[in-house]
């Protein structure tokens, strides 16, 4: 899987004569160098500096150059970061997220963890994070996914920030057990036991926010029974939550806009449903969010009638719509 982060090619590093020997890493970091590869390279000092007051190099931070005085590349961006914070740094949080694939668009400040027993002065565009993390190259040092999905998790602000970054996390770069397996060695958390119900929902099919919100809120608050996620049809695509038993599809969008491609589709998917005797419910997400007691019920009363026997049927509070579907 692509980065979401790509390199400078080679011919954007400008020819240097005096650092043939460390051509392959300037092209590796996207033009940028730390003085001290410039100076493994053969420069002294004084030629950084001249090369620096002449305009053909330009300082990013302190002790990184950029071997040309034009624009810097994100990834030449990144690279310096990296360089400036120096031993078993690693890009981490949003900015890991970014490179990992599984974030929408950059964040304009660079976040890098350093080993825990190291220190860094602050920098402006740089947040620096002090850690003991598993890291990988994606070709640039990078905390693991796994890794980078608890340290979104344990800085978000609501619950929902938190399943997103699981779903998405899980949907591209690592899956349940790795973050599993990275919770069961942090001894503080936010949102463990969270955290924990959300893998297992995405471990069996969930994949988006709405669709979690939809085991939460409306089927295990409610007492409805257990869905098949995610469910293959042999022509239509996947069906987001069948109850197998009851021949019901629900249909879970949370796009506030369909193209007529995938109307086509879901047109395509209910007539096929149609045609194998099975009904096809839809749901967004305002009708999840906003009011899951009366989905709740509704997709009861559909059970109900395709033969659910509801014993577990509740209300999950007074006033529950739910409530008057509940059998004496």
């Amino acid at each position: 899987m692509r980065s979401g982060v790509e390199l400078a090619p080679e011919w954007f590093v400008p020819p240097e004569p005096m650092l043939t020997g460390v051509r392959a890493q300037m092209v590796e970091q996207s033009g940028v160098l730390s003085r001290g590869q410039a100076l493994a390279g053969g420069l002294t000092e004084g030629e950084i500096r001249a090369r620096v007051a002449s305009g053909r190099w330009q300082r990013v931070h302190p002790g990184v150059f950029a071997v040309h005085g034009g624009v810097l590349s994100r990834s030449a961006r990144l690279w310096a970061a990296l360089l400036y914070a120096g031993e078993g740094a690693a890009l981490s949080h949003q900015t890991a997220a970014d490179v990992l694939g599984f974030r929408g668009r950059p964040d304009p400040l660079i976040h890098v963890t350093i080993p825990s027993a190291r220190r860094v002065r602050k920098q402006p565009g740089l947040v620096i994070h002090r850690a003991d993390r598993s890291v990988a190259r994606v070709p640039l040092p990078v905390v693991s996914a796994a890794e980078t999905v608890l340290d979104l998790t344990d800085v978000a602000t609501c619950l929902d920030d938190v399943l997103g970054w699981v779903t998405r996390g899980c949907a591209f770069r690592t899956s349940p057990d790795q973050v599993r397996r990275a919770m069961a060695g942090r001894k503080r958390l936010r949102w463990r036991r969270d955290l924990r119900v959300a893998l297992g929902d995405v471990a069996d099919g969930a994949m988006s926010v709405l669709e979690l919100r939809y085991v939460r809120d409306v089927e295990r608050r409610h007492g409805l029974p257990r869905a098949v996620r995610q469910r293959a049809t042999r022509r239509n695509g996947r069906q987001d939550v069948f109850y197998e038993k009851y021949g019901l599809t629900i249909e879970l969008d949370g796009r506030a806009f369909h193209g007529d491609e995938q109307r086509g589709n879901d047109r395509r998917r209910d007539n096929a449903s149609v045609a194998r005797r099975e009904a096809t419910m839809r749901y967004d997400w305002a009708d999840v969010h906003d009011r899951p007691c009366a989905v709740a019920a509704e997709v009861a009363e559909a059970l109900i009638a395709r033969g659910w026997p509801a014993a577990s049927l509740c209300a999950c509070a007074p006033g529950c719509a739910a409530a008057h579907l509940r059998q004496p």
